[in-house]
């Protein structure tokens, strides 16, 4: 039995609705803590600083704008790959799913490498486009260019769970 014949175990003895629930809450849990923990990291960055003063809270803030739009892309991304290495998996294709799998994240981390590039280069403008005051924009760009280093393992962890989720 080559690769693409491996039997994949599917769900079964779904009847009721209590079993279909408990399933969905058994599928759904990883990506709601998720989530959860990635909100959890920007409200302890917020907490940190808030003995900071006024600017260093306002930094955090505007800085964190950016990186919800910046969390949307990966997670749209990580949806896509749920959805292909699912499709495979439930084919059993399991050299696609695989090869789906490597392709999602060189491309998530391609495109974390581009972001954190961007930042670095272009970080003081974000907070200008945001409409920070004077005294925040320094603060805010450096917050940016400082985070953005870690921008390749943390968006590479979104197309990673999602494709453990397919």
């Amino acid at each position: 039995m080559g690769d693409q014949q491996k039997v994949i175990p599917a769900v079964e003895g779904l009847e009721t609705k209590a079993e279909i629930r408990r399933a969905v809450i058994m599928l759904a849990w990883p990506a709601i803590t998720e989530m959860f923990l990635n909100t959890l990291v920007q409200f302890v960055d917020t907490a940190m600083v808030g003995s900071l003063g006024a600017v260093a809270i306002a930094a955090v803030g505007v800085s964190n704008t950016p990186m919800w739009m910046l969390m949307g892309i990966f997670a749209a991304l990580g949806v896509g790959s749920t959805a292909l290495v699912a499709r495979h998996v439930g084919a059993r294709q399991l050299d696609d799913a695989n090869r789906t799998a490597r392709q999602s994240l060189f491309l998530g981390v391609l495109l974390a490498l581009f972001f954190t590039l961007l930042t670095q280069a272009f970080g003081h403008l974000l907070p200008q486009a945001m409409g920070a005051e004077p005294d925040v924009i320094p603060e805010s760009a450096s917050y940016l260019r400082i985070i953005s280093w870690a921008f390749p393992l943390h968006f590479s962890m979104f197309i990673l769970t999602g494709v453990l989720r397919g």
